[in-house]
């Protein structure tokens, strides 16, 4: 990233911490083509050329600029399927400090828009800092403004170093475009916070803290060893099928546009019938009747037409792509667009969804860990204490994550029927109307509604019980 290049730089850094900044920095850029070229294919925003076609035919009339909404299917299919519900201690009870930075940050709501910058870049990152009110702030940031250094011994969500673009504006000698103008770097026990003092010259700033990690968070998809910040959803293999699929949609709207209208030919026209045609050929094709005589040797004119081509050829092989899409990433063939002529099944459906489920299942495993540090280093800030002197309840708080086969609300409700049909009682309960789709005040309105009613159908009960021994 150019306009970072002499961050390194910035005045008030030790050779250390300029070493540092400098990998950083290195990191952002290096990773910058490669971020940008997936962001473009999520956002449908690539082009896709037909060296065969243009081959046979040279035109600048024809635009290959067709695109497929996979790859942005590929990403959103499983984001829809992670849903963060909120947090709370493991004994339900509530929590001060977690309810104040909850307040201030919304957590859960910046988590759900990073989701899929997340997937289609492989990861993003999570800062934790101290405002200038004191309290604690929560700021996420993706692959594309931020960088880091991964931990040595691997924990999740920890880094060894970070660094992230906190503050980017528009100035007059940025041309009126926004540029970066304040970074965090974020080390073990400190933060360093490096602004900009005009075109080329920073400054930098350390502040201690009392953590001996860094406060900023990686979240990743699939990591391991080898790839510690994780992979992308929208893989070589998975571009490779959204240009085929492409491609074969430009073809095939090459062919419906030389058979839009019916190609005619008539065969032994007269000099004179010809060129009578040749100045119209429009009108003479549109014209309800078509008149012709015989020539000299009394034959008469003969009309050909053409029909247009199949595009079931094509069909087919957009079938196949999706088929081998659908392989790569799970998502179910409907989602793609894909319909069988034969009914599916309930079980069928689920069963396809079953997939996509189950790496779901493992990206909801990865960030509770992640997002639970994130609250854990929030409540600190916000308490200003280190998260080895929360107490143990504060430290209990967890992330909760609906089930990834309960994402949407059609499938909770239906669980929530089911199960209040076989468990007495849980119709009446908090957690059934939240799973019917009530918010918690809309659950907490209908609870005090319910009680209002029984209360007086209990007075008129013994109102009319009063009465009957009153006139008895």
């Amino acid at each position: 990233m150019s306009e970072l290049s002499r961050l390194k730089d910035a005045d008030g850094l030790s050779q250390d911490e300029r070493d540092v900044v400098e990998q950083l920095v290195w990191q952002l850029s290096t990773h910058a083509g490669h971020n940008r070229l997936v962001r473009s294919y999520y956002d449908q925003d690539f082009s896709v050329s037909d060296p065969i076609f243009q081959l046979q035919i040279a035109s600048d009339r024809i635009r290959d600029d067709w695109v497929t909404g996979w790859a942005t299917k590929a990403v959103d299919a499983l984001a829809a399927r992670v849903r963060l519900d909120g947090f709370a201690a493991l004994d339900g009870r509530d929590e001060p400090l977690l309810d104040a930075v909850m307040e201030r940050n919304a957590i859960d709501l910046g988590y759900m828009q990073t989701l899929p910058s997340k997937l289609t870049q492989g990861c993003a990152f999570v800062a934790v800092n101290r405002g200038p009110d004191g309290h604690a702030q929560v700021r996420f940031h993706s692959a594309e403004d931020a960088s880091a250094i991964e931990s040595a011994d691997y924990r999740p969500g920890v880094v060894a170093a970070g660094l992230c673009v906190a503050r980017s504006e528009r100035t007059d000698w940025s041309r009126r475009r926004p540029v970066p103008t304040q970074a965090n770097v974020y080390l073990p026990g400190r933060v360093i916070v490096i602004r900009r003092r005009d075109r080329t010259h920073w400054d930098a700033e350390t502040g201690e803290t009392p953590e001996r990690d860094p406060m900023m968070v990686s979240l990743t998809h699939l990591a391991d060893r080898e790839q510690p910040f994780g992979r992308t959803r929208i893989t070589r293999y998975v571009r490779r099928l959204c240009d085929e699929a492409s491609r074969t949609l430009f073809r095939m709207q090459v062919l419906s546009t030389f058979y839009m209208m019916p190609r005619a030919a008539i065969m032994g026209l007269t000099d004179e019938q010809f060129d009578a045609m040749k100045s119209d050929k429009f009108k003479a094709y549109v014209d309800s009747l078509l008149l012709g005589t015989r020539d000299g040797d009394g034959n008469v004119p003969t009309l050909q037409q053409t029909t247009g081509a199949s595009p079931q050829p094509f069909l087919d092989q957009l079938h196949m792509l999706a088929r081998q899409f659908s392989f790569e990433t799970a998502v179910p063939l409907a989602s793609l667009g894909v319909v069988t002529s034969n009914p599916t099944s309930a079980e069928a459906i689920e069963a396809e969804r079953g997939d996509i489920c189950d790496v779901a299942e493992r990206d909801i495993a990865s960030d509770r860990e992640s997002m639970a540090r994130v609250v854990r280093l929030a409540m600190a800030v916000e308490g200003n204490v280190p998260t080895s002197e929360l107490t143990e309840h504060q430290a209990s708080v967890r992330p909760h994550f609906l089930p990834a086969n309960m994402a949407s609300l059609a499938s909770r409700a239906d669980a929530a029927t089911k199960y209040a049909a076989v468990r007495q009682g849980f119709g009446s309960t908090m957690a059934c109307a939240e799973m019917m789709g009530f918010d918690h005040d809309q659950a907490r309105a209908i609870e005090r509604e319910v009680a209002r009613a029984q209360g007086l159908e209990l007075i008129g009960g013994l109102a009319n019980g009063t009465d009957t021994q009153a006139g008895s």
